[in-house]
């Protein structure tokens, strides 16, 4: 069995600019190995669509790829949780 290895780095961020919302992001960063398939790819990213369906709270995930990164990263996903409780319940559940 292959493995594929991928850089991480994740990011919180939280909305402190008004008291109306308190949405709370996690930016996480993605650099594929050379040797992780497509179809990997593919199957790895799709775990994300189907998290708002099992964690309540999670209101919004948004995939994209980077065309020119001075990171060097291949993907960007931008998690939106409605509170550090759901944010807190996502980490314990990975």
């Amino acid at each position: 069995m292959h493995k594929y290895f991928f850089l991480f780095f994740s990011v919180v961020i939280l909305n402190v600019h008004g008291q109306e919302s308190k949405d709370i992001h996690q930016i996480l960063l993605y650099k594929w190995s050379k040797n992780v398939p497509k179809n990997g790819k593919f199957e790895f990213l799709k775990i994300f669509d189907s998290l708002p369906l099992k964690i309540e709270g999670i209101n919004n995930i948004s995939i994209n790829s980077f065309k020119k990164s001075t990171g060097n990263f291949d993907v960007i996903i931008d998690m939106e949780f409605s509170s550090m409780e759901t944010l807190q319940q996502y980490l314990w559940t990975i």
